[in-house]
């Protein structure tokens, strides 16, 4: 049977780990052969077909190690693997690493030694840390590993919404066949809930009346959420780039159209005219009196003056 197939395998991994930690870990291409391949061959991704797997893939921010592609569409991957070798902690360089993923609309992250597995869902508006959503070590008790590895068979990719499987308190008796497995972590809810919508800044232009986004997703896998209003957008935006040295009070002001300032260190228009509405954040000024369009071709006027690319900011809709 398919899960005891399974079974199998994640023991003799562990005897590969512990024949062979030494080479292991210091060689993250023997880890890759020996632990990481192995796993996703058996999760259902054949690794010499390049419309499943592609390795060393280019996101544009950088190489990702594994990109795996399912639901039929072969023009962006599903998720994306970091593999290190076995003596490395999975947890260094996660922030740079969900940074790519973010600016490339990749919604799942995956970090690997072999032996140490966690997934992350990328665009979620939360800290990294609350972005992980499955983790487990082969040296679990062997049952709830396998019922977490679920996450990554391949059929379960082939769903809009990949269904995040939950470890059951006793083993299970799948009767599943290995041609045609349907585990029951994979099915998906009877009333699920939508995903968020994510897109890129650069492609975001709303019309009056809209209601705000939810979340903006920057560059560096940071968030800023939005909690009810649209000056918000220009708030996070500044905040942002305050927070990553990107604009100092020495950048200011950052002129805009006409007579107005787009990031003043007074609350004053260049015709010394007060703002009507004026935010302050930290020791600079935002005019906060724009309607929803405005405040969005303002934010993207001062991430453009700070060259940031605005198709690596996202806007997260709330579905």
């Amino acid at each position: 049977m398919w899960l005891d197939d399974l079974n199998t395998l994640v023991g003799r991994l562990n005897e590969r780990i512990e024949q062979h930690k030494d080479v292991l870990g210091k060689n993250e291409t023997a880890t890759r052969y020996a632990l990481i391949d192995p796993l996703l061959t058996a999760l259902g991704w054949d690794l010499q077909d390049p419309g499943q797997v592609q390795t060393e893939y280019n996101t544009g921010d950088g190489r990702a190690d594994y990109a795996l592609l399912a639901g039929g569409d072969t023009s962006r991957p599903r998720l994306v693997i970091e593999a290190k070798n076995l003596g490395r902690p999975i947890g260094d360089g996660i922030n740079q690493s969900i940074t790519y993923c973010v600016g490339r609309g990749i919604p799942y992250f995956v970090v690997t030694n072999g032996r140490d597995w966690a997934a992350y869902e990328t665009h979620k508006p939360v800290p990294v840390t609350d972005k992980r959503i499955v983790d487990f070590s082969l040296t679990d008790p062997t049952q709830p590993i396998v019922m977490k590895m679920l996450w990554l068979w391949r059929g379960n990719f082939e769903a809009e919404l990949p269904i995040v499987p939950v470890a059951p308190d006793r083993p299970a008796s799948p009767q599943t066949p290995p041609s045609a497995p349907q585990p029951a972590a994979a099915e998906p809810p009877s009333s699920p809930q939508q995903p968020d919508r994510v897109i890129p800044l650069d492609e975001f232009n709303p019309s009056k009346g809209d209601r705000p986004p939810a979340a903006l997703l920057f560059p560096d896998g940071s968030e800023k959420v939005i909690t009810k209003w649209w000056f918000e957008i220009q708030t996070s935006v500044v905040e942002w780039l305050i927070d990553t040295g990107r604009l100092k009070e020495a950048d200011c002001p950052v002129k805009g159209p006409g007579d107005g300032y787009l990031v003043a260190i007074s609350p004053f228009k260049r015709n010394n005219n007060k703002f009507a509405r004026p935010k302050q954040i930290g020791k600079v000024w935002i005019e906060a009196d724009r309607d929803a369009p405005d405040h969005v071709r303002t934010a993207k006027r001062i991430l453009k003056n700070r060259n940031v690319d605005l198709s690596h900011v996202r806007v997260v809709m709330e579905t």
